[in-house]
């Protein structure tokens, strides 16, 4: 994801200096964004853990992103727009276009298939 860990980005430093301040330590109670960054970037991946803590990180996310590119100027998309719609047949026609040894050559699929992780 990138050189810097997470919990020394720029961004997270007023939240964790407030929480020291309290005598809280930030390690233990990590901001939302902190732990969604810290997860994907040490695991790989990004559970849904259920529909409102879903909604919680999105907005976190959404946040987050609108602090380097232009909300106005950013079209987004759900995958319900156009997931949905796909027949069996059109899932299974998309499948055909990549092999398993395909998916192993990126690291984040490999990493899960030896640690017999789900892909």
């Amino acid at each position: 994801m990138q050189t810097t860990a997470v919990k020394e980005m720029e961004a997270l430093k007023p939240y964790r200096n407030a929480l020291r301040e309290l005598g809280i330590n930030p390690n233990k109670y990590p901001c939302s964004i902190e732990a969604i960054l810290t997860r994907i970037s040490k695991k790989g991946d990004f559970p849904s853990i259920s529909p409102i803590v879903d909604l919680g990180n999105y907005i976190s996310i959404m946040e987050q992103i609108f602090k380097i590119i232009d909300r106005n100027k950013t079209e987004v998309y759900y995958n319900s727009e156009w997931l949905s719609k796909m027949t069996f047949s059109d899932v299974i026609e998309l499948a055909a276009k990549c092999t398993v040894a395909r998916m192993l050559e990126r690291d984040d699929f490999h990493n899960r298939y030896t640690n017999h992780l789900p892909l």
